[in-house]
């Protein structure tokens, strides 16, 4: 038993004083398995029984259930009312903001962030489009389709403020979209 421990520890001296280098391993970088994630409903899915009209309804509305919305930051306006900032977990790069002024829901919108490749050109997500228009039938209690078949186009034409983009309308509310540095889509009653 001493013999065998002693040949062993010869090969590892061996192995140790050796003049050359065995060569590095090979690293493969592969990807990261992505967890699966269910896509979101279709917008006709999302429809309300009743448009939004409060920060509690928008909360607890279909949309949120079906993106997962998350109230990160609130606080007040100068305006008066207050501006609430939401992260939805389905996509962590749209930030969702609503404005509530006497308790009800007065304007929204989303900007969508890393929306560039490397050319530095706008590429959309396949998704992009349907959350704009899940988010006009949630506030809006209707499809919208008219007002929000151009969205997609909208999101790429660059303006200066969100304010300065044309306006379509549907329900009661003003849906403006374009190229504030990152697209942004955003709803206000009329």
């Amino acid at each position: 038993m001493a013999r065998g421990v002693a040949a062993g520890l010869g090969v590892l001296i061996v192995l140790g004083c050796a003049e050359e280098q065995p060569a590095p391993a090979t690293v493969v970088n592969r990807p990261a398995p992505e967890v699966a994630q269910a896509p979101p409903p279709h917008p006709d899915e999302i429809a309300p029984a009743m448009p939004v009209r409060t920060l509690s309804d928008f909360m607890v509305s279909r949309f949120c259930e079906a993106y997962v919305c998350r109230v990160e930051q609130q606080w007040d306006l100068r305006s008066g009312g207050e501006n609430v900032y939401i992260k939805i977990e389905y996509e962590p790069n749209v930030a969702v903001e609503l404005q509530v002024k006497d308790s009800a829901v007065v304007s929204a919108g989303f900007s969508l962030f890393n929306r560039r490749n490397q050319a530095n050109e706008l590429r959309l997500h396949d998704t992009d489009v349907p959350l704009a228009r899940a988010l006009a039938r949630t506030l809006i209690g209707q499809p919208c389709s008219e007002a929000t078949a151009s969205l997609e186009r909208r999101m790429g034409v660059p303006v200066h403020q969100i304010r300065d983009a044309s306006a379509t309308s549907c329900g009661g509310w003003s849906i403006r979209a374009g190229l504030v540095v990152d697209p942004v889509v955003n709803f206000s009653r009329r």
